[in-house]
């Protein structure tokens, strides 16, 4: 009961502070910069994703060359567990 009562009580305080930041204005300001920030959190964090892969993709194909021998007796039985 007393944990229902502390939750009430947290949850009617939480929405006084919401009303108040509403009548004051404060509350559309603080979404405005939350949501600016996010959107320019993702294309920073996008623009490092892209400029990673254009730099990845030439690197993996033109640098790493898979290594073969030429030589060798390759049996099947080598390969079976």
């Amino acid at each position: 009961m007393k944990t229902v009562t502390y939750f009430i009580l947290a949850a009617a305080s939480i929405g006084l502070i919401m009303l108040l930041l509403h009548e004051i204005g404060l509350l559309a300001w603080i979404s405005t910069v939350l949501t600016l920030s996010f959107v320019v959190v993702f294309i920073v964090i996008s623009t490092i994703l892209i400029i990673s892969l254009l730099v990845a993709i030439p690197y993996y194909l033109l640098k790493k060359k898979p290594e073969t021998d030429e030589y060798g007796n390759y049996l099947l039985e080598d390969f079976k567990e």
